[in-house]
Order: C-alpha cells, then sequence, then structure tokens
C-alpha cells in the first residue's frame, strides 16, 4: 500500500526529495528525515498548493483545541 505524504512546502519536499547530503545548517534533520522515509519504501512525498492543503490545516487548528484528551 502506497503511503502519501502531502505538503505544502515545496522546498522542503524538494529537499527530502533529493539524494544528495544537505550540507545546509539544518542538514542533520533533513538526513534524519530522509532515513525515516527510505526505512518505507512504499512513501511518496508530493507537493500541494496551498489551499489544497487548507483542510487538513482546519483539521489540526481543530484539534489543538479540541476539549477530548483522546
Amino acid at each position: 500500500m502506497q503511503r502519501l505524504i502531502e505538503g505544502d512546502g515545496q522546498g522542503v519536499v524538494n529537499v527530502l526529495s533529493q539524494v544528495s547530503q544537505d550540507l545546509s545548517h539544518l542538514g542533520c534533520l533533513v538526513d534524519d528525515c530522509k532515513r525515516l522515509v527510505a526505512q518505507h519504501d512504499n512513501i511518496l512525498l508530493q507537493h500541494v498548493m496551498k489551499e489544497a492543503n487548507e483542510a487538513a490545516a482546519r483539521l489540526a487548528r481543530m484539534a489543538l483545541h479540541s476539549p477530548w484528551d483522546g
């Protein structure tokens, strides 16, 4: 089963999709994220427009303010 991870940060999706090592000041964090994704051969990273991601953002905000403890 393919797992799709969508994000509205094109730069983040691009960096995580690159094979080369990230030499920026956040390179260690990027490399850790790449390792986590690589542990699962069925993950697809995809960029979506911010408007398409708005429903997920709204759900996340609602969860933060939810009276339920889960």
